[in-house]
């Protein structure tokens, strides 16, 4: 351990990663021991197939202090304070935090098939070249990319060549950041703590900690309704969280009238349950601002009206607000776009030379396409095997313990949950399996999800797109909702891309539009239980 740290250091490697990962081990063992009583998250009841962090475990805070230094990482935009640091006084190397300062986010628009390969052209050519593409290029439709700098002149050019329409949707990406989220001072997250028992607002994006803080808060005021449900560790230790919510097996029964009561039937009854997960790309934050938001509608009531007791004697819901931690914080410190998780790939050979190169590949290309990880079609079509790209899928399907522990409670409850529904941003989609190819479909998955979308719809006037993701955009395999549908045998399962779509935001949808995209979602989500039992 201490050589592969010298070693690492010697490399000119920021020390900071391994403070990071020492904190994110003290929030575990902080969760285990004092959240939730101890034995909740014991680590000798985790399934075989949960690892542990890939990177070395540091010298780290006390585990009273994880979520004040998270406080002050947040406040000091990004430099993780540790007791380490404060009492020996040493400034290690930090992390630069990534800039878009003078980036742009442009979108072209495909009107022929000509158009479209001329783009896929330019994606495979300008790889590693800094053009980072938001949406895929398809027929008929936009694609978004990002451009550095010192490249638009020669993407301009490029279009102007091959006679592509475009427009410059935002011109300083670092000036949208900056107008994105809104600041939550620290007196202002002990008021709305004091005030509400949580730190959760809906009008900003919040970091990891105040997520974990709100289940916290749902499980020790509801007692009866919520269950919180440790799922293991991701890469860098954070604890992967999934909440039940489901209402009494006494209170279903006591409100079935005597009318509806059958002569004939089973003891107990099994209730459907629902699956809705966020995050798993780490910079769709509006995904795990939903998830958060569809909780506290199920739980403590859309404006105050209290828990929707109907929707819960019809299904059961599990819903995990973040699946992919690590790189959801790396996108709160260090780079907002990052998509990955925060894995590390380990040596695998015995050669000095080759194991030196693939050292220093699976360091300096981190983590892993969390939604092209999947055991379905895995690493076919729209996924990579070069560790430095975002789409890569992963030395092996399921590599990521984050996608692993998804799929191992999946194929546990696969009986109960007859709804997957994995949130994502963006481009207004609702996205049915076989999205590796143009194929036909289940029709009644179609059905459910044109019925989803115009539940969706009748809030906002929010249009979605529904089919496969080949039929909008490009084929791709791994993906989260196809393992569902076909290795799961969950009867619904969707891709679901929320806002924005031909708006000017991109990713970065303000917090000011967090409510408005949760309601139109959650219309959709009651709209699919209501029909999952039809009379």
């Amino acid at each position: 351990m201490a050589l592969d740290l010298e070693l690492r250091r010697k490399s000119g490697l920021s020390e900071l990663r391994y403070v990071r990962a020492g904190i994110f081990s003290r929030i575990y063992k902080w969760i285990s021991s004092s959240i939730f009583g101890g034995n909740w998250f014991d680590e000798s009841k985790e399934k075989s197939t949960t690892i542990g962090p890939t990177t070395p475990t540091p010298v780290t805070t006390t585990s009273k202090n994880w979520y004040q230094a998270l406080l002050d990482d947040e406040d000091n935009d990004g430099d993780r304070v540790t007791e380490a640091n404060i009492k020996k006084k040493i400034s290690s190397k930090k992390s630069e935090k990534r800039h878009y300062k003078g980036f742009k986010l442009l979108r072209a628009y495909l009107d022929v098939k000509k158009k479209v390969n001329d783009m896929l052209d330019l994606k495979e050519e300008g790889q590693g070249s800094g053009l980072m593409w938001c949406t895929p290029p398809s027929l008929n439709s936009s694609t978004d990319l990002l451009v550095p700098p010192d490249l638009m002149a020669d993407v301009k050019d490029y279009l102007q060549n091959a006679n592509i329409d475009y427009e410059i949707v935002i011109w300083d990406l670092q000036k949208a950041i900056a107008y994105e989220n809104p600041s939550l001072s620290l007196k202002q997250r002990r008021a709305l703590e004091q005030l509400n028992g949580h730190p959760m607002t809906w009008r900003r994006y919040h970091r990891y900690a105040d997520i974990l803080r709100y289940l916290e808060y749902l499980q020790h005021s509801y007692t009866d309704m919520v269950e919180l449900i440790p799922l293991g560790r991701s890469s860098e230790g954070l604890p992967l969280v999934a909440v039940k919510v489901s209402v009494p097996v006494n209170e279903t029964q006591k409100n079935v009238s005597s009318k509806e009561k059958k002569k004939w039937k089973l003891r107990s009854r099994m209730k459907p349950a629902v699956w809705v997960d966020g995050g798993a790309h780490a910079r769709e934050w509006i995904a795990p601002a939903v998830a958060t938001w569809m909780l506290r509608a199920l739980v403590e009531g859309d404006k105050g009206l209290g828990a929707d007791f109907k929707l819960l004697e019809q299904a059961d819901f599990y819903i995990m607000p973040v699946m992919n931690p690590d790189g959801y914080e790396h996108s709160h410190t260090h780079d907002r776009l990052w998509k990955k998780t925060r894995s590390r790939q380990p040596e695998q050979s015995d050669d000095y030379f080759v194991a030196w190169f693939q050292w220093w590949k699976s360091n300096e290309c981190v983590g892993v396409d969390a939604d092209r990880n999947w055991d379905y079609n895995w690493g076919k079509q729209d996924s990579s095997q070069d560790p430095c790209d975002e789409n890569y899928s992963g030395s092996h399907p399921f590599s990521e313990p984050e996608t692993r522990a998804v799929a191992d409670f999946l194929t546990e409850h696969r009986r109960q949950i007859k709804v997957y529904i994995s949130l994502h941003a963006y481009t207004q989609a609702w996205i049915v399996p076989s999205s590796e190819t143009h194929s036909s479909v289940d029709g009644e998955l179609m059905e459910m999800g044109e019925l989803a979308t115009a539940a969706l719809a009748d809030a906002y006037s929010t249009k979605y797109q529904v089919g496969t993701v080949a039929q909008i955009r490009q084929p791709a395999s791994g993906m989260s909702h196809d393992w569902a549908k076909t290795r799961a045998g969950i009867p619904f399962s969707y891709h679901v891309d929320l806002r924005d779509s031909f708006g000017p935001y991109g990713f970065l949808l303000p917090g000011a539009k967090i409510v408005s995209t949760a309601h139109e979602t959650w219309m959709a989500v009651k709209a699919i239980v209501d029909n999952l039992n039809p009379p």
